[in-house]
């Protein structure tokens, strides 16, 4: 609960909140498992004329049931999730499903991309993705990489078309990660000057951990 008030009365703002988040797997020994996190918000402000306006909004970052059998390599989630495995941050409303057979794993998504977190129809995305990966090791060394291609569709038309790869390397003393992204324009970019391919987002990050403290 906030509450905020100018001294003289000048005006006061009130919103209480709630906030719901849970996570869970195998619930009641089932393979199914839930992802929520439920954001709710009343915004009260009274203003220096007598005069007051009030809001009150609920915004759903996630709200996905999720399957995944113990021991088992493949796992699914539908409904609200962010896409784990791709370049680019991407909440989708749709399916998600992953078959991971170290040390390979191949990846398939699809939905309604939501509009400012509501729920919208108009743009459709659709994605795969395949991933290379070590096994943990006695050294505690970790590495991966992954490509694949995403396309973003609104009304027909392409929104936006890109491949992308990346990798991480880590270990006790060195972690590394890289990741590039390439966008494929054609139609209405081409005819506006655009190349039909381009280099749109790279990211590269290293740290060192010379000892224990």
């Amino acid at each position: 609960y906030y509450a905020s008030r100018t001294a003289p009365e000048n005006g006061a703002l009130t919103q209480p909140a709630l906030d719901a988040r849970l996570s869970g797997s195998q619930l009641m020994g089932t393979p199914l498992g839930l992802a929520a996190d439920v954001r709710a918000r009343s915004a009260r402000s009274e203003f220096v004329s007598g005069a007051a306006t009030e809001r009150t909004t609920t915004n759903v970052y996630q709200l996905a049931v999720l399957w995944q059998a113990p021991g088992s390599p493949f796992r699914a989630a539908l409904g609200r999730q962010y896409v784990i495995g791709v370049s680019s941050v991407l909440l989708l409303d749709g399916l998600f499903v992953e078959l991971n057979k170290r040390p390979v794993a191949f990846g398939l998504f699809g939905g309604l991309e939501p509009d400012a977190l509501a729920f919208d129809r108009s743009v459709q995305d659709y994605g795969a993705y395949v991933r290379v990966q070590g096994a943990p090791g006695t050294k505690r060394v970790f590495w991966g990489v992954t490509a694949g291609a995403v396309g973003s569709y609104r009304d027909g038309e392409a929104n936006r078309e890109f491949g992308f790869i990346q990798a991480s390397y880590s270990s006790p003393t060195i972690t590394l990660h890289g990741a590039q992204e390439v966008d494929l324009y054609r139609d209405v970019r081409l005819a506006a000057g655009e190349q039909p391919v381009s280099f749109t987002s790279s990211y590269a990050s290293a740290s060192f951990h010379p000892a224990g403290g």
